[in-house]
């Protein structure tokens, strides 16, 4: 309604259909249609109609008068929030996690710099733990929660750790039906950000909230990140705990498989975190930035 509402505050002050169809660049017939819209919504007529003009009602001058200056008003907001985010200006360091920033951020950091082209991002990639202050970071999103209490964390987004395994591994075998026969097979074992070897698991069923507790048996490699999970599931005679996003492009072409799909054997939370006692207007766009990344994907 408000777009048609601009359009009638032009079409008075032009005076006809089609001198605003010249200005507007919208044929005739949409423009009449627009304005009879417009007209049906507020249920009062707001022109009388002649061959080469029009005249308005006393509903339409009510209307116009009440609405003549919303658009400059607009403008000008508009113009505003434009200009503060052109005169952002600074450097963020920031650090990101080796996978998850793979498919959900790494391919958007043109954009935020397209939108604050006085901003310069200083990026470190990795999985460790992180201590902002310490290390002179203004960001970071990790895996791992905050230990500072002088850090605010966010939770971005859960994922669901769960199995995948190759065309050709599944066909050389009998089905996996279930985790006991899956917890036969060698699966990789993961190390925690303080290199602490994980075997165990629990097991949960997304459908019907059923939990089983299991323990892999002896996996032959541990790794700390999922970053060639594709290749390593490709390269051996295992199966591959991973969630759809770090494999998509894997998925799509068919090269893995995800094994009892009903199953999560790991919760993993993402968060981004930053100091608790300032946030300064940068640091603030980067957050906004961030969370649509994780909306998105």
């Amino acid at each position: 309604m408000y777009d048609n509402i601009i359009l009638f505050i032009k079409l008075v002050e032009v005076g006809s259909f089609s001198k605003l169809a010249i200005v507007s660049g919208i044929s005739q017939p949409t423009l009449s249609r627009r304005v009879k819209s417009l007209e049906d919504e507020l249920e009062v007529k707001l022109l009388l109609r002649y061959r080469n003009n029009v005249r308005i009602t006393e509903a339409g001058k009510l209307l116009y008068d009440k609405f003549k200056h919303h658009e400059v008003y607009l403008n000008e907001s508009i113009h505003e929030i434009r200009t503060k985010q052109s005169s952002l200006k600074g450097v963020l360091r920031v650090t990101l996690p080796i996978v998850i920033s793979k498919n959900i951020i790494s391919p958007f950091l043109s954009k935020f710099l397209e939108k604050y082209p006085l901003i310069d991002l200083i990026v470190s990639y990795q999985t460790s733990n992180i201590e902002l202050l310490q290390e002179g970071v203004d960001i970071a999103v990790t895996i791992t929660p905050p230990k500072s209490k002088n850090n605010t964390s966010i939770l971005l987004k859960k994922y669901n750790l769960q199995l995948y395994a190759t065309p050709d591994f599944i066909k050389q075998r009998e089905p996996i039906t279930t985790i006991e026969k899956a917890i036969k097979y060698s699966t990789i074992g993961y190390l925690t950000l303080d290199g602490v070897t994980i075997d165990d698991f629990v097991a949960t069923n997304l459908i019907t909230g059923e939990k089983i507790q299991g323990r892999i048996k002896h996996p032959r490699i541990y790794i700390d990140n999922l970053i060639h999970i594709g290749e390593l599931a490709h390269s051996g005679d295992m199966l591959v705990t991973a969630w759809d996003s770090v494999i998509q492009e894997e998925l799509n072409r068919g090269e893995l498989v995800k094994i009892l799909p009903e199953w999560s054997f790991r919760e993993i939370s993402c968060y981004l975190i930053r100091p608790s006692l300032t946030c300064s207007a940068l640091q603030h766009v980067f957050t906004e930035f961030i969370e649509e990344c994780f909306k998105k994907s």
